[in-house]
């Protein structure tokens, strides 16, 4: 039985009842493997209001319905099948125990699980109609037949689902699991990929979104008519027949085919099209973001009474650790876009408060049907092009790198992309953009390039790290340019010619390895490559802008009462004591402040005195105590 859970209490939830999970099967039918739904059931399912919207179907896995296979193939597990209980070992595995799967997920979502095992149970259902009870069944020489059963499959795919079949059996995580034989399969084409060719949705041509927005302009216009209309032809007593030939005259799109039965939900999809075209148009939503907007999205600061500037609500779920309501500033049309909406959302009398969502239903409509319903606007006027759910979010990128300088670091605060090389990335799936994205690129090097010239240059400013300090000193503020014989262009221009680039590793923190440096990541790992993730201040190419001096600052000045308590464990206490000493590298001029906390309170000496990675964070205060 579904039960209503936060999202962060479902989390806690997963965490908690893995802690409590058995070493291994077999499992207990009243093992509770979601909340409300056991082992023993044959579908297991998560709460409908933390999903993302428009993926509300895939809210978990009926493990008894059936999949079809090519040529005319249809097959599904059995009540009291052995296939059916390993299926279920390997589901409690993806929701309890992702570390044997080495998941960057950590915590299990609906879905991901939803995703894996609609996979896993298909390669299941394929291995009982080749004639299999059991995965130990499975063997190198009849695999080919299950390969072939799920010739849709791409290869890496099906490779990938054995691998995972093969951890989990080693780990003894499912019952009568896989043999330990030498496993193989064949993906196909080794081949490096083409650069140049299209990746994925393309933006639309000007001529396109140009014949979009036109059109979708025009339906607003005529909403309060077609809002009427819809009124007319639904009418309980007396209903109208057919659209009347007034409006019929006015809409663009050809209905002359269209039977009159489904004439008053395609004026509503024509408004609820142009609603999406309009504001995808403004602000390259995700489909996700499109389709979590409810009524009342436009809205007005308390203090702009006039309703001048405006804002735009909706939920995003990417990039964020839980679903996140956001705002952004809009143009004053699409107050006049909510208004259309809403008045044909009420014609047709929507019991939901989402805005794209079929009349009837409590949610959002699907991610599928948001799709067609796009590609239907553009079938109803005769358009030669389909769109996706990202088309308009390519677009916005095309149209930003072509005509904006700035657009990269823009277009990742607009798109709530995690860092600037999402946005570049995002950009590159079109290959006629590489030439403005390389230009992009070396736009952000060489603002931040500047940024440090100036940084370093200032008597008001202070820089971090070994390398910032280094900077720092070579281009110290007592010495004028012409003193120096380097002016901040050619700074920036030596910095691209040698390959020191500064690479962005966190808020306020940079990296200037440069082609052939090797920081304290690579060391660690004994390779070449730059591991950002363990990035350390005790590195000889990190800077750290002066902003990040008050973070450290603070931290110090936290840490003695994260030591003195006694709610945090011993690990975090350790843990806090390195990152603060780690940081003292970086900023040797804030010793002072830890010495006077040490005076403050002799005890903490305790934890305070360690170096870090070779690098002496010790004083005298502390050597003489």
């Amino acid at each position: 039985m579904r039960t209503e859970i936060s999202i962060e209490a479902q989390r806690l939830w997963i965490v908690v009842n893995a802690l409590r999970l058995d070493d291994s099967p077999p499992y207990r039918d009243d093992l509770e493997v979601t909340p409300g739904y056991y082992f023993g059931d044959h579908g297991w399912y998560f709460p409908l209001e933390n999903l993302t919207p428009g993926r509300r179907k895939k809210d978990g896995v009926d493990f008894l319905a059936k999949t079809n296979f090519p040529n005319n193939v249809v097959g599904r597990l059995t009540p009291d099948s052995l296939l059916l209980l390993q299926l279920k070992d390997v589901g409690v595995v993806h929701i309890f125990r992702l570390d044997v799967l080495k998941s960057r997920i950590t915590v299990s979502n609906a879905g991901f699980f939803t995703e894996r095992m609609t996979s896993i149970k298909r390669f299941f259902i394929a291995m009982k109609i080749i004639g299999l009870n059991s995965l130990s069944d499975l063997t190198p020489f009849n695999l080919p037949q299950v390969r072939a059963l799920m010739s849709t499959t791409k290869a890496d795919r099906f490779g990938f689902i054995l691998s995972q079949l093969i951890l989990i059996s080693q780990a003894g995580l499912v019952r009568d699991g896989l043999r330990a034989y030498q496993w193989e399969i064949d993906i196909g084409d080794d081949d490096a990929d083409d650069t140049t060719r299209e990746r994925g949705t393309q933006p639309l041509t000007a001529e396109q979104a140009g014949t979009l927005l036109k059109l979708s302009r025009s339906y607003i216009s005529l909403a309060s008519e077609i809002g009427a209309e819809i009124r007319a032809l639904t009418d309980p007593i007396s209903p109208q027949t057919a659209i009347s030939n007034r409006l019929k005259a006015k809409i663009p799109a050809n209905l002359d085919d269209l039977e009159s039965k489904w004439h008053s939900t395609t004026l509503h999809l024509l408004v609820e099209v142009s609603s999406a075209n309009l504001e995808c148009y403004h602000f390259g939503f995700r489909p996700s973001e499109v389709l979590s907007i409810r009524t009342g999205f436009i809205v007005a600061l308390l203090d702009d009474p006039e309703g001048q500037d405006l804002r735009i609500r909706f939920i995003r779920t990417k990039n964020v650790p839980t679903p996140t309501a956001r705002e952004l500033r809009v143009d004053p049309y699409l107050r006049e876009v909510e208004v259309a909406i809403e008045d044909v959302r009420d014609a047709v009398n929507a019991q939901s408060d989402f805005i794209y969502s079929h009349p009837n239903s409590e949610w959002e409509m699907s991610y599928n049907r948001y799709v067609y319903r796009l590609n239907r606007f553009c079938q109803l006027h005769g358009l030669d092009f389909t769109v996706s759910g990202y088309t308009w979010r390519k677009t916005v990128v095309d149209i930003m790198v072509r005509v904006l300088t700035e657009a990269i670091p823009i277009l990742q605060h607009m798109l709530g992309h995690v860092s600037e090389t999402e946005s570049v990335g995002y950009a590159l799936s079109s290959p006629l953009l590489q030439p403005e994205i390389q230009a992009g690129v070396m736009q952000v090097y060489t603002r931040r390039a500047g940024t440090l010239f100036e940084t370093a240059t200032s008597p008001d400013s202070e820089l971090g790290g070994l390398a910032g300090k280094r900077l720092q000193k070579l281009l110290s503020s007592d010495i004028t340019s012409e003193d120096l014989g380097l002016t901040k262009d050619e700074f920036v221009e030596d910095c691209i010619a040698e390959g020191n680039l500064p690479i962005k590793v966190a808020e306020g923190v940079y990296c200037v390895r440069g082609k052939l440096g090797r920081g304290l990541c690579s060391i660690d790992a004994g390779d070449l490559l730059a591991d950002p993730a363990n990035c350390s201040a005790a590195c000889n190419f990190q800077i750290q802008m002066p902003e990040r001096l008050a973070v450290v600052k603070e931290n110090i000045i936290n840490l003695g009462k994260l030591l003195s308590s006694s709610n945090a464990s011993r690990m975090q206490k350790r843990h806090a004591v390195n990152q603060v000493n780690e940081q003292l590298v970086a900023w040797p001029e804030l010793i002072e402040i830890r010495d006077e906390l040490i005076k403050s309170d002799p005890q903490l000496i305790q934890w305070l005195k360690n170096d870090i990675k070779g690098h002496s964070t010790k004083s005298p205060c502390i050597e003489t105590t």
